[in-house]
C-alpha cells in the first residue's frame, strides 16, 4: 500500500498545490487516512501525507494517532479489538461504509456503554449510549476519513480505537 499510497499523495499534491485546484472532502480524507497511519506502519509517504495535508488545509495531523494507538492500521484489518479482560469490544468491518458493528463482552443487565466518535481534528460527531453485547451504528453521514471511537462502561477506564470510514 505505500506504493499506492505515494501514488495518492502525489496526486493530490500536483491538483491542490501545482494546478491550483481545491481537494474535494473526499479527496482530503483520503489524504487524512494516509497521513494519520504510524510511520512504522506506513512508511516515509506518512510524512509527506503531512506535509501535503498541512499545506492542502492548513491544519495539522495530531501526533497522538500515532502515540496512543501504536501501529495501528485500521485501514488493512477486517476486525479490531480493544480493551482487556475487563471489558473489550470488537469493531467490524474496518474499514468500514455503512454501519460499524460492535460486539462487547457485557450484559444486557449491565451498565449502559457510552461511546463517542472523533473526527481527525478531535471533534464530537457521535455520541452516546447502548446496553447489551451487540450494537450497530450507521456511519454512512460521516466524511471518509479516519476516526476514534472512544467507549467507557460504569468507573472504568475508557478504552479507544481508530477506524477508517471510506466510499
Amino acid at each position: 500500500t505505500v506504493n499506492i499510497n505515494g501514488k495518492t499523495v502525489l496526486r493530490l499534491f500536483l491538483k491542490n498545490a501545482a494546478q491550483g485546484y481545491q481537494l474535494t472532502a473526499s479527496e482530503v480524507g483520503q489524504l487524512y487516512a494516509i497521513a494519520a497511519e504510524c510511520p512504522s506502519v506506513g512508511g516515509p509517504v506518512v510524512f509527506w501525507a503531512r506535509a501535503v495535508y498541512r499545506v492542502c488545509t492548513g491544519l495539522s495531523v495530531p501526533e497522538q494517532i500515532c502515540n496512543d494507538f501504536g501501529r495501528d492500521n485500521g485501514a488493512q484489518d477486517r476486525t479490531a479489538q480493544m480493551g482487556d479482560a475487563g471489558f473489550w469490544a470488537t469493531l467490524k468491518p474496518v474499514p468500514v461504509k455503512e454501519q460499524l458493528y460492535l460486539e462487547t463482552n457485557l450484559a444486557a443487565g449491565q451498565d449502559p456503554v457510552s461511546f463517542t466518535v472523533f473526527d481527525h481534528l478531535g471533534g464530537v460527531v457521535a455520541q452516546g449510549e447502548f446496553r447489551g453485547t451487540n450494537y450497530v451504528r450507521d456511519v454512512a453521514a460521516l466524511l471518509p476519513g479516519r476516526y476514534v471511537l472512544r467507549l467507557s462502561v460504569g468507573g472504568t477506564s475508557p478504552i479507544a480505537k481508530s477506524f477508517v470510514v471510506i466510499r
